[in-house]
C-alpha cells in the first residue's frame, strides 16, 4: 500500500490530499481482485 499514494500522484491533477481521499474511499485495496473491480465500484463510492 505504500506505493499507492505515489502512484496516484503521478496522474495530473491528483495531489497528496486528493490521493488520500481516494485511498480513504477505497479502503482495503486487497479486497479487489484487479483494477477493473475498483473501477466498477468507484461510482458507488462517489
Amino acid at each position: 500500500m505504500k506505493g499507492v499514494p505515489q502512484t496516484l500522484q503521478t496522474v495530473p491533477g491528483i495531489g497528496s490530499v486528493f490521493a488520500a481521499g481516494i485511498i480513504a474511499e477505497i479502503g482495503q485495496i486487497e479486497r479487489f481482485g484487479d483494477e477493473t473491480k475498483i473501477a466498477i465500484c468507484r461510482p458507488l463510492l462517489a
